[in-house]
């Protein structure tokens, strides 16, 4: 019956997420034999997935434009974060962690909490596509 589960998630789940599945099911068949509430195993032992799933990277500029656009389409204040944080170079944890001790629209300037606890400031990057 596992078997069967398994081959019909491979047909319609991305490789990553069957693996995640035969993972949980090991464990779980681990706990089952602790307990000793099982005999056999309830993961066939030959079980394997083939295939990893491509790696997500970012978009490149012209599809983030566009994505930006959409959003600000439909929500002006979201599609000027949006901006901003392309504009920025900024991850989006750095955008939700920006202060507003941290820009000065007179000095048109912004700092932001880099990773690691780098303070950036990001006017280099920003130009005059922001402010």
């Amino acid at each position: 019956m596992t078997a069967e589960y398994l081959s019909e998630k491979a047909e319609t789940c991305t490789p990553d997420t069957v693996r995640t599945l035969l993972a949980t099911l090991k464990k779980l068949q681990e706990g089952l034999y602790v307990m000793n509430w099982i005999q056999e195993d309830i993961v066939p032992a030959e079980w394997q997935v083939i295939g990893r799933n491509p790696p997500r990277g970012p978009y490149v500029p012209d599809e983030a434009s566009a994505l930006q656009q959409w959003v600000e389409a439909r929500d002006a204040e979201l599609g000027q974060a949006l901006r901003f944080i392309l504009s920025s170079r900024a991850r989006i944890n750095e955008g939700l962690h920006l202060r507003a001790d941290k820009v000065s629209f007179v000095e048109k300037k912004v700092e932001l909490l880099r990773k690691g606890s780098n303070v950036d400031d990001v006017n280099r990057w920003i130009g005059q596509q922001f402010v």
